[in-house]
């Protein structure tokens, strides 16, 4: 009876089915936030903020701490963006209840989707230790893992140039130029005496012991330390135009996210520069002088009737032709029980999402 409730929502209200059961899973989540219910009906949170609280909170199954952090993401969600809430919010959620997993999506040929499909699917079966086989008695303990994760491990195995659990070889990857990643952990998290999740660039929050791993592993991982107290990364410069590899890894993880009020454009995202606030050479290139600009925001700043001007503490204060003025912060890099929606000491406060 359930399983067509959303087709029959659709006939009523003249949209496709798959709309019509966004809408009903937002309306049964929402049952376990009143709060956030409230806010909607109030017009005080929009429906794309509603849907990222009821997504990202409805992993947690601590009834003690949900409540907690459903009425400091509404608050957080009326002065931000949706991306912001869910990069805020997904933090906070990791911290609670971690899962340490990501989702990748590729719009493809539909022949070309078919036969990655069929060739993950195949190798995933092609092993002599399947959970749904007779285990062979020389490869050892029976594989206990579902057809799914061996799908997902086989994917992974065959991009990274692994030999697999299933015997899938050195992997596609095995060709490819190293691909150094970023992770971004407190000195008090690599020492193992705090929860926080750490960061890896291009994803998001990772669970602490993931962070550890990466950061003490295999050298494709770079590893970048914050002051837990503070937030930030030490500073390094340079004196050539362009910064070289240390200082832009500094600078990437140090704003994360394009510096103009409310993008969202990750720093290790194509189309993504550092760009000198004061034009080099008059500017430097060193941490006071440099910011993360997308390309578009890059080209916005250059404009006459804007200004962009670097306060003390990597502050950017953009003024509008119409003479507004919005700051925008370097991320905070501190753990999640800070108040994160204070200032920072001597930086003006916000006047943007």
């Amino acid at each position: 009876m359930f399983e067509f409730v959303a087709d029959e929502v659709a006939v009523e209200l003249t949209m496709s089915t798959r709309a019509a059961r966004n809408r009903l899973e937002l309306a049964v989540g929402l049952a376990r936030f009143p709060a956030t219910l409230a806010a909607l009906q109030a017009g005080r949170l929009d429906r794309y903020q509603v849907g990222i609280i009821v997504d990202e909170l409805g992993t947690l199954t601590d009834p003690t701490f949900t409540p907690a952090l459903e009425a400091a993401a509404i608050g957080y969600g009326r002065a931000h963006t949706g991306a912001q809430l869910r990069a805020w919010l997904r933090r906070r959620v990791l911290a609670a209840g971690p899962d340490g997993t990501g989702t990748i999506h590729a719009e493809l040929a539909a022949a070309d989707a078919v036969a990655i499909w069929r060739l993950v699917d195949q190798l995933a079966h092609t092993t002599n230790y399947c959970a749904d086989r007779s285990a062979d008695p020389t490869d050892g303990a029976l594989d206990t893992r579902s057809i799914n994760a061996r799908r997902a491990d086989t994917f992974r195995d065959l991009l990274l140039a692994r030999t697999s659990r299933t015997g899938t070889g050195a992997g596609i990857g095995a060709g490819a130029g190293a691909v150094e990643i970023q992770v971004t952990v407190s000195a008090d998290t690599l020492a193992g005496v705090s929860p926080d999740p750490g960061h890896l660039a291009g994803h998001g929050p990772i669970t602490p012991d993931h962070a550890r791993q990466l950061a003490e592993g295999d050298s494709r991982w770079r590893r970048l330390l914050f002051d837990p107290a503070t937030g930030t990364l030490q500073h390094l410069s340079q004196q050539s135009y362009r910064p070289g590899a240390p200082l832009t890894r500094a600078i990437n993880a140090r704003d994360r996210t394009c510096r103009f009020p409310g993008c969202n454009r990750a720093t290790t995202s194509t189309g993504v520069d550092l760009d000198h606030t004061t034009p080099w050479p008059a500017g430097r290139t060193e941490p006071d002088n440099l910011a993360a600009l997308c390309r578009h925001h890059h080209r916005l700043k250059q404009h006459p009737q804007w200004q962009l001007t670097q306060l003390p503490g990597n502050v950017l204060e953009w003024t509008t032709p119409t003479g507004r003025t919005f700051h925008t912060h370097p991320h905070d890099h501190r753990p999640t029980n800070h108040q994160p929606d204070q200032p920072r000491p001597g930086a003006p406060p916000d006047k943007a999402a």
